[in-house]
């Protein structure tokens, strides 16, 4: 049974021996990301890859061994206002750089640019808003029939003279 989409899970091992799970295009890129805590948006199915996203980044791969989490609609390269909770942080606006799974808190953690900068505090989803909208459209439900093309024999073409 497939999962619903979008979800999110992180690889804290690799998950099976070998590499025979990752598409042959994104071995390199899987390699330098996997083992880690980064938390993945697994967005689609092709019918034998999964596509994972994490920020800019996609990767491929068939159905595998991972931590699924909780995801909280929060992704790499969103603007981002830092809320104050009565003067806890510095309130301000910045662009999230890392999406990452404390282990220990059980809670994923977010690492925020202000200025190209990161931020010395890590964040909790609370102490975010998200300011990029995420519209996701739904699937097609409707069924359209092929479309027929008239026969272009039976078209009059109006001439124009030159």
């Amino acid at each position: 049974m497939r999962p619903e989409l979008p979800d999110y899970g992180v690889y804290l091992q690799w998950p099976e021996e070998g590499d025979s799970w990752i598409h042959p295009d994104d071995r390199q890129l899987v390699e330098s990301l996997i083992p880690s805590d980064r938390v993945f948006c697994r967005e689609s199915f092709d019918g034998a890859y999964y596509h994972l996203r994490y920020g800019e980044l996609t990767i491929r791969v068939l159905p595998s061994m991972w931590l699924a989490i909780g995801g909280e609609d929060f992704h790499v390269g969103d603007q981002v206002e830092i809320a104050s909770h009565n003067d806890k942080n510095s309130p301000g606006v910045g662009v999230i750089s890392e999406v990452r799974f404390a282990q220990e808190q059980q809670r994923i953690q977010y690492t925020v640019l202000q200025r190209e900068f990161p931020l010395p505090t890590h964040f909790l989803a609370e102490d975010l808003v998200n300011l990029t909208s995420h519209e996701r459209l739904d699937e097609p439900r409707t069924i359209h029939p092929p479309q027929r093309m008239s026969p272009t024999s039976d078209v009059d073409y109006l001439k124009l003279e030159g």
